[in-house]
């Protein structure tokens, strides 16, 4: 059976690297008979636009929305985490369906901006494999460089979730830097036009000439938020509703 969902959610700010959350989005759930399977990460929990997510990249954007899901909760009701937390009615709502639903939001954000990346030439392969082969190397070569006496700038080793921060990050980065030099990079009157509609009650005393170095890069923000925006509202998403429905904390 397929069932369609619009309206996923509001963009809203997920993480420093500058991850949005989803727009208006269609997704489709089905059965998983038709989902692909890879060397290491078997599961796949959905698509985007015809690229897996793994359900490794989903426990990800679960313990990412953790917290958050875990504060609503407290805040809102009282509750506080034990055991039967995940699976308790609370007025209505279930801690373990909200968090499934904004770990989804989160996934398909990321996807988006990784195929965005690998788009503008900035990332290669963006298959999950593909990363934890790519984090694994990166952990030896510091190991090596640590044994070897060499200097080694960060961690003498990388957490899954901080190699994965890293390298989005300084990909959004790229992609920016790319999308303004090539397709986005704004003359003196749209700079000028576009820092006057959005001064503060701080700036608003500041002359353009001073500020014309933050007034760009908040440009180049403001444009890369809404295309991620549009390119999440133009995705086809589909979802594994078994391993969906089956995912458990």
């Amino acid at each position: 059976m397929v069932k369609i969902i619009h309206h996923f959610g509001s963009p809203k700010w997920l993480f420093t690297a500058g991850l949005l959350v989803l727009g208006s989005v269609i997704v489709i759930f089905t059965a998983g008979s038709g989902f692909s399977k890879t060397r290491h990460h078997a599961e796949v929990i959905a698509t985007v636009n015809g690229v897996p997510v793994h359900i490794n990249e989903f426990r990800r954007a679960i313990t990412a929305n953790k917290a958050g899901v875990i504060s609503y909760f407290y805040e809102k009701y009282g509750a506080e985490p034990s055991p039967a937390f995940w699976t308790t009615s609370y007025g209505g709502e279930f801690p373990l369906e909200m968090i499934k639903k904004r770990s989804l939001e989160t996934s398909v954000n990321i996807k988006i901006q990784q195929i965005i990346a690998q788009e503008q030439g900035v990332l290669g392969d963006i298959d999950e494999d593909n990363f934890v082969q790519s984090l694994q190397r990166e952990n030896k070569r510091r190991q090596k460089a640590i044994r070897d006496h060499q200097v080694v700038f960060g961690p003498a080793s990388y957490s899954e979730e901080a190699y994965f921060e890293y390298v989005m990050t300084n990909a959004i980065v790229s992609v920016k830097n790319h999308l303004m030099e090539q397709d986005w990079k704004p003359d003196e009157q749209q700079l000028k036009l576009f820092y006057e509609s959005r001064k503060s009650a701080v700036t608003k005393d500041q002359a353009f000439d001073a500020v014309k170095d933050q007034v760009v890069k908040d440009y180049i923000d403001y444009k890369y938020e809404g295309y991620v925006r549009e390119r999440i509202s133009e995705a086809k998403v589909v979802v594994n509703q078994g391993s969906y429905d089956s995912f458990q904390m």
